[in-house]
């Protein structure tokens, strides 16, 4: 498994934090659905950064394994890779 910035997500519904590594050990099937919920414009589910507690989307490399990052554009966050803190 790659490294990943964001190690932890905040879950708004149930008010914890959850471990990004335990959530990327969710059968493929699973994560391509959160995926597709997590996506901006349908906010059908919502998680967040455990650090700054921006909204975050699952993301994929192209060899189909999968990280949590920020949207774009969004706020600095100090675990951000492009933040300027």
């Amino acid at each position: 498994m790659k490294k990943v910035a964001i190690e932890e997500v905040f879950f708004p519904n149930d008010g914890k934090n959850y471990s990004v590594a335990k959530i990327l050990e969710k059968p493929q099937k699973a994560l391509f659905e959160m995926r597709r919920k997590l996506r901006p414009s349908i906010k059908e589910l919502t998680l967040l950064c455990s650090t700054c507690f921006q909204p975050v989307i699952l993301a994929g490399y192209l060899d189909q394994s999968f990280y949590f990052r920020h949207i774009k554009d969004s706020d600095d966050c100090p675990i951000k890779t492009n933040s300027h803190l």
